[in-house]
């Protein structure tokens, strides 16, 4: 493992228009179909603020939320990133956790695919 990234978030933390700054437009148009649309916005936002955290380091340059495209698959994260922002020979791997309290967790982990780092 490379770098770890964790955020712990509230999920009735964002108003209206912070999707506009942390979202892609494919996912705006995901939160804009949930019924509680602020939570969606808080998992989109805490697993970006991981991934960011986990890239700060060891990236050619740290990311902004439109570099970072996030779908979810189970507790999975699906992480796209814009391509400067991972070397080649390393993959980036998430998860998240609703938790009581209106909380979010969400990790990221960095991994080498050659196994020699």
């Amino acid at each position: 493992m490379i770098a770890v990234g964790i955020d712990l978030e509230r999920t009735d933390r964002l108003g209206r228009g912070a999707d506009r700054l942390v979202c892609t437009m494919r996912e705006r148009s995901w939160v804009a179909r949930a019924r509680r649309p602020e939570s969606r916005l808080s998992v989109l936002f805490s697993a970006k603020e991981a991934v960011y955290k986990a890239l700060h380091g060891i990236s050619t340059r740290p990311p902004v939320f439109h570099d970072v495209e996030i779908g979810l698959e189970g507790d999975r994260l699906d992480i796209r990133l814009a391509p400067e922002l991972l070397q080649e020979n390393r993959r980036i791997d998430g998860w998240f956790q609703l938790l009581p309290g209106k909380y979010v967790l969400a990790s990221v982990a960095v991994i080498s695919v050659t196994g020699t780092e």
